[in-house]
């Protein structure tokens, strides 16, 4: 019998079929986003090493997924031209073999991000995401049974700190914020019940704090907090929306006005040093050497290779090795210059206008998630190097991706239920 007989006899196996699909489809999404979530967090101490390999699978992956379905590709334009310049730093690059390896790693990040945001519902990789944390930390946990030497960090200054799978505590503590901000404001993606949510995100909070990173902790508390301003802001009548967007962001202006005021004290309260353990001197070394070719750069990933010249610069001007800035601005600055970074910030500029004008005009599935995920990368970047490393560009190019896919088939002036 034909299909179209089926259907006709049958007049709801077409809608069955297309909601298995949806489910399948679904699935594939969340297990493919946690997957690539873990891999792309790297390095995973153990059981394996982020690898060209792996990325490379995570792209045929995705790629073949997109050729199997119908709707069209959305291209993140600024992150595809920031790609682009960084191809470009060839030409100038200290190193150009290590450039063409770097920049071949950030495209197939890039196609990744893209075609799975794409093809993948928002729900299932936003799913996703909360899957790959908790299952970062419960086999972290694991770990410390089986795996101790591993798990558990043995210096001094951090005795006892949860590192789990990774190489660094600090991998592990961005991936646990990554985790809990999503979970907090976009829970529903893993059902209605409050309950469920509720231990995930405090497993998340628990684990994040046995990591012991000051950054992270800090982060994922300024994004849960400004999600909860940008929440009272939308819910407030429209009469009060300006007064209390100029209270929430007085106030930050206040709190920061503080900190910059006695950050001895307040990093005191953290147990922390006014040099911010080590990095003031850091970024001194690393500000000479963006001084040398501050528009273009020395080349993308060829600053911080053994035998480059830059990093053995900076390893020699403050005394021990480091292969990162520990900010990201930076980091980008000294790879490809104040052209770059205008590129990667014209990115964040396009995330925060669409995220904003989504949330505050009803037309958002999402919900505040964009933002309070935007303000925490924000945030993590101002001392640590994560916003154009494997796991936060695939993220940010996501986020680019599923709110122009939003933005093309939501209606306008009607607000789907999913977020908050």
């Amino acid at each position: 019998m034909s299909r179209a007989a089926i259907d006709r006899r049958h007049p709801l196996g077409r809608a069955h079929d297309t909601s298995e699909t949806r489910r399948t489809s679904d699935a594939a999404g969340s297990w493919y986003t946690a997957t690539a979530f873990i891999l792309l967090s790297g390095p995973v101490g153990v059981p394996v090493k982020t690898s060209a390999a792996v990325l490379l699978a995570l792209s045929l992956f995705a790629l073949g997924v997109r050729w199997s379905s119908a709707d069209d590709v959305r291209l993140p334009g600024w992150a595809i031209l920031f790609v682009g310049w960084c191809a470009s730093s060839v030409l100038w690059s200290e190193h150009p073999d290590q450039t063409v390896v770097g920049v071949a790693t950030l495209a197939l990040v890039t196609a990744s991000a893209m075609t799975a945001a794409s093809t993948f519902s928002a729900r299932s990789m936003i799913r996703g995401i909360i899957i790959g944390s908790v299952l970062a930390a419960a086999l972290s946990l694991v770990f410390v049974v089986l795996y101790p030497g591993q798990a558990l960090v043995a210096d001094p200054g951090e005795l006892g700190a949860l590192q789990g799978i990774y190489a660094q505590r600090n991998i592990l503590a961005y991936v646990l914020a990554i985790g809990l901000v999503t979970t907090a404001c976009a829970g529903w993606a893993i059902g209605r019940r409050t309950a469920v949510r509720l231990v995930v995100s405090v497993f998340l909070a628990l684990c994040l704090v046995a990591a012991q990173s000051t950054t992270a902790l800090v982060s994922a508390v300024i994004g849960l907090s400004a999600a909860l301003g940008f929440v009272g802001i939308r819910r407030a009548q429209k009469h009060r929306r300006t007064l209390l967007a100029i209270s929430l962001f007085s106030g930050a202006a206040a709190v920061g006005t503080l900190v910059l005021g006695d950050l001895g004290t307040v990093l005191g309260s953290f147990g922390e040093d006014r040099s911010l353990t080590g990095r003031t001197e850091i970024w001194s070394a690393v500000w000479t050497r963006i001084a040398e070719a501050p528009w273009a750069g020395h080349g993308w990933a060829a600053v911080w290779g053994a035998g480059d010249d830059s990093g053995d610069f900076i390893r020699q001007y403050i005394g021990y090795f480091i292969n990162h800035s520990h900010d990201s601005s930076l980091d980008v600055l000294i790879q490809v210059g104040v052209v770059g970074l205008a590129l990667v910030v014209a990115c964040l500029i396009q995330l925060t206008v669409a995220s904003t004008r989504q949330y505050y005009g009803d037309a958002s599935p999402l919900g505040v998630w964009p933002l309070a995920m935007l303000t925490t990368f924000v945030t993590y970047s101002v001392s640590e190097s994560k916003l154009t490393e494997p796991l936060g560009w695939f993220l940010v190019v996501v986020l680019m991706v599923l709110l122009a896919k939003n933005a093309d088939t939501t209606v306008p002036g009607r607000r789907p239920r999913s977020g908050p």
